[in-house]
């Protein structure tokens, strides 16, 4: 039987909670682990920070902690009984989620705006699908909201030669 696979749902899932101690950035990271199809929580996933070794467990909300880190760019290793490993790269941790121009809304390390973005911004707005780990990101527009007008900006600059997006705050 093929493994499950793991997902860690960005936005309200990755929660800073920054602090200033001496020159350092010193943050929390608060994540979810969910099914990547179900989006159900997953009680005692393991979460480990490839650069520090330390490792979290999920209780049972599929939530995990870690303190005191160092703001910086992380790899997480996630891993569950009943799923495969899952790598993520380059997580922003503390230092400020939207990055050039808006519009990596599925937060890739490359910092690439393709329809992948736009995928998943239309599972935000309108099927449920998990919250962009960067609201800044997600607002192409630089308008009030994230809203259906995004979606139009995002299509018309990738397939339109539309305006690029604006550049982050």
């Amino acid at each position: 039987m093929p493994r499950k696979r793991l997902s860690l749902l960005a936005g309200a899932i990755l929660l800073f909670f920054i602090c200033s101690i001496a020159e350092a950035k010193i943050v929390d990271l608060v994540g979810v682990v969910r099914d990547s199809i179900t989006s159900t929580p997953l009680q005692n996933a393991t979460v480990i920070i490839i650069q520090t070794n330390d490792t979290a467990y999920t209780d049972a909300s599929g939530t995990y902690t870690f303190y005191n880190l160092t703001a910086d760019f992380y790899t997480l290793l996630i891993g569950h009984t009943d799923y495969s490993t899952t790598i993520l790269t380059s997580v922003n941790v503390g230092l400020g989620c939207c990055i050039g121009i808006r519009g990596n809304i599925d937060n890739d390390g490359a910092e690439q705006i393709n329809v992948a973005d736009l995928t998943y911004l239309v599972n935000y707005l309108f099927k449920g699908g998990p919250v962009p780990f960067c609201m800044d990101e997600g607002n192409i527009n630089a308008l009030a909201q994230i809203d259906v007008a995004d979606i139009t900006y995002l299509v018309n600059y990738l397939f339109r030669a539309g305006p690029v997006p604006p550049v982050c705050p």
